[in-house]
């Protein structure tokens, strides 16, 4: 499983060519919260990554790096509707 930084594993992918090993094996997709800022502000948002064990390290595709962004978007709009009240 994911080692390293606090990461919750989210789900498993069956096998698929990892660019991290540049070898085929099954991935995992795991949760790390993170910290960006957006706006100005630091927002504390969960990120998604590719985890390579073999590696032992992560990997944002494409389509992770969008949802990432989404989710940090997301946690921005929730601070600002939380710190307006």
């Amino acid at each position: 499983s994911a080692k390293g930084r606090d990461a919750a594993v989210r789900r498993v992918e069956g096998k698929k060519f990892c660019y991290l090993c540049m070898q085929e094996h099954e991935v995992e997709i795991v949760e790390i919260m993170e910290l960006g800022e957006y706006k100005g502000e630091e927002i504390h948002y969960l990120a998604s990554y590719e985890y390579c064990p073999v590696a032992n390290e992560y990997l944002e595709t494409e389509s992770l790096l969008r949802s990432n962004r989404s989710s940090m978007k997301e946690a921005y709009h929730r601070s600002a509707v939380i710190n307006a009240s």
